[in-house]
């Protein structure tokens, strides 16, 4: 279901705030929508990673966490650079959100759950510095 882009970028900015408060809540980390905070994220994420390990993380969670991280990633990002959020079909009938700016797209949860799920030493802090550095090119 598509919806609009003005509820998007509402949707986008209040899971960014849950992420804050997941954060603090379950991991007693102070995320502050800084650059300096998302290495705290990364942090988070290997933690989520190797319990992803030891007993599987349902698909619902690993998505609506993916979701959260992925908006407060974009959140940073639009502070710094701007964006939009957009809501993209992709073939498979499954609508991924990225932020876009000057016709790039940002795929901020794709990468939390790749690292979650797939490669933990993929590292946010450095996704989001190289996204900040391509869209100021």
């Amino acid at each position: 279901m598509m919806i609009n882009t003005t509820e998007l970028q509402q949707l986008m900015l209040d899971s960014a705030s849950e992420a804050v408060q997941y954060a603090a809540e379950q991991h007693q980390q102070h995320l502050d929508f800084s650059k300096e905070s998302v290495p705290l994220l990364d942090t988070m994420l290997v933690k989520l990673h190797l319990q992803h390990k030891r007993e599987a993380i349902s698909k619902e969670h690993l998505f609506t966490l993916s979701h959260l991280f992925g908006a407060y990633l974009g959140q940073i990002f639009q502070q710094k650079v701007g964006g939009q959020w957009q809501q993209l079909q992709l073939g498979d009938n499954n609508p991924v959100i990225c932020l876009c700016h000057n016709g790039k797209e940002f795929p901020f949860a794709s990468v939390c759950y790749n690292k979650i799920v797939n490669d933990v030493a993929l590292s946010v802090d450095a996704y989001l510095t190289q996204a900040l550095n391509n869209a100021t090119q």
